[in-house]
């Protein structure tokens, strides 16, 4: 199968939460690494990770949908990773939106770690 490359998208929403906040930025990025790489078939690339706090799939889907547009615009063929809400904890929403988008996978995390004081 060979090797994949990850290109990961890591402004990780960790404070601002909605990853619509910083898509003018997204939207830079994606067209720019892209592009850039449209010849290159082993590429994932991840646009949202770990979305957060507030944020609901409603949010999500809004970016991933301008986001997913750019990417396939230069490269069809790619596999493409969405996060979902709650740092990646919520698997029941994904559904609608891998219907006219090629490959697409949505992430689960399952994070099982406590901190200790």
């Amino acid at each position: 199968m060979g090797q994949f490359f990850l290109i990961w998208q890591n402004w990780h929403i960790l404070e601002d939460n909605d990853p619509n906040i910083n898509i003018d930025e997204a939207k830079t990025f994606f067209e720019m690494i892209s592009s850039e790489y449209s010849s290159v078939p082993n590429i994932l690339y991840e646009i949202c990770n770990e979305p957060n706090g507030d944020t609901d799939w409603n949010d999500v889907y809004g970016y991933s949908e301008q986001i997913i547009k750019i990417i396939r615009n230069n490269n069809p063929d790619s596999i493409i990773l969405v996060g979902t809400p709650d740092y990646d904890r919520i698997p029941s929403l994904p559904q609608t939106l891998t219907r006219d988008y090629g490959i697409i996978a949505h992430l689960i995390r399952n994070i099982a770690y406590r901190v200790l004081r």
